[in-house]
């Protein structure tokens, strides 16, 4: 893929199988690439809407706001970008926050 920008790198993303599995559909399979692209490039707009679409049917819950997730996701990348140091606890941080994200705006992930 394109390289990033001067002083700038990609984080690195591991994922870790610890056991619990279940065969994705082909949708699963698409929204789960779009937020790990979106955590890869930095793109809170892709995250944003990528969470917004692990709802049940993709649509979230009546009463989230989704342009209030959008500013939060923001904020936590705005946070993060420009630290340094060992790229593997920054994401690890990162992704830690994003799980917060979830519990803020009260996310819902329901495999079909």
């Amino acid at each position: 893929e394109k390289d990033p920008p001067p002083g700038k790198k990609w984080p690195r993303v591991f994922l870790v199988d610890c056991g619990l599995c279940q065969n994705l559909s082909p949708e699963e399979k698409r929204v789960s690439e779009m937020v790990l692209t979106g955590f890869a490039k930095w793109n809170d707009s892709a995250l944003t809407e990528a969470l917004w679409a692990m709802g049940k049917d993709g649509t979230q819950r009546e009463g989230l706001d989704k342009e209030k997730m959008h500013a939060t996701i923001s904020d936590v990348f705005a946070y993060y970008q420009p630290c340094k140091g060992d790229d593997a606890a920054i994401v690890g941080r990162l992704l830690e926050s994003m799980f917060d994200v979830a519990r803020i705006h009260k996310l819902q992930f329901e495999p079909g």
